[in-house]
């Protein structure tokens, strides 16, 4: 309706005073009429990303952003497509990398998933998400020593998330180390005070250190 709006206050600047008042309306049905079409471009996420694409067929972050929503619907090959195509045109791509690992994830290809969670991580050294992913998909796989390994790096680079210190305590909690859990939950409460089950985690801690 903005186009409308638009259309006919330049109407009266470009028409005379007297302009016929079906002259009006028509141009006024006519510009709602293109707002109502353009309207069903932008109707989902999956329509902006392809006219995106179509747009600029080779800009990794319009594959990228394909690709996301082609996951989002559960299209998983489209979304590979459209992911490997970025790469092939930005091999360096953090986002494109980490995407195509969480479709390789969804389609349980974890080696595929894994190497190109490392390979996001090269480019993204002092981010600790990356990190943190690895962290979990080892921890899926019981590899608790790498698990523990990249949660470490992961609170070393960004200290302050609670949720960071909550899942380094949990590999050490299932490596037997109950002291170390104890200071990664007690790191997560000071800086989420509240948590419920950051407090009860802590409180299955201290109830198992007990002699």
């Amino acid at each position: 309706m903005l186009l409308v709006a638009l259309g006919l206050d330049s109407l009266k600047r470009w028409t005379p005073s007297g302009a016929p008042l079906w002259l009006t309306l028509w141009i006024a049905v006519m510009l709602g009429g293109v707002t109502f079409y353009r309207n069903r471009d932008w109707k989902d996420d999956m329509e902006i990303s392809l006219h995106t694409i179509a747009a600029s067929p080779n800009n990794p972050l319009a594959l990228r952003l394909a690709g996301n929503a082609y996951m989002r619907h559960g299209n998983t090959p489209e979304a590979e497509k459209m992911f490997q195509k970025g790469l092939g045109l930005a091999p360096a791509d953090p986002g494109l990398h980490r995407s195509l690992a969480a479709a390789y994830r969804f389609m349980g290809k974890e080696a595929d998933a894994v190497t190109h969670y490392q390979e996001a991580l090269k480019s993204t050294l002092e981010e600790p998400y990356a990190y943190w992913l690895l962290g979990h998909y080892y921890l899926r796989r019981g590899k608790l020593v790498e698990a523990e390994k990249y949660f470490s790096e992961a609170v070393r680079k960004f200290p302050y998330s609670s949720e960071l210190h909550s899942d380094l305590a949990r590999a050490h909690h299932l490596q037997g180390n109950l002291a170390a859990a104890e200071t990664e939950l007690r790191a997560a409460l000071r800086i989420s005070p509240y948590s419920t089950v950051l407090k009860t985690n802590l409180e299955t801690i201290l109830s198992q250190r007990k002699p």
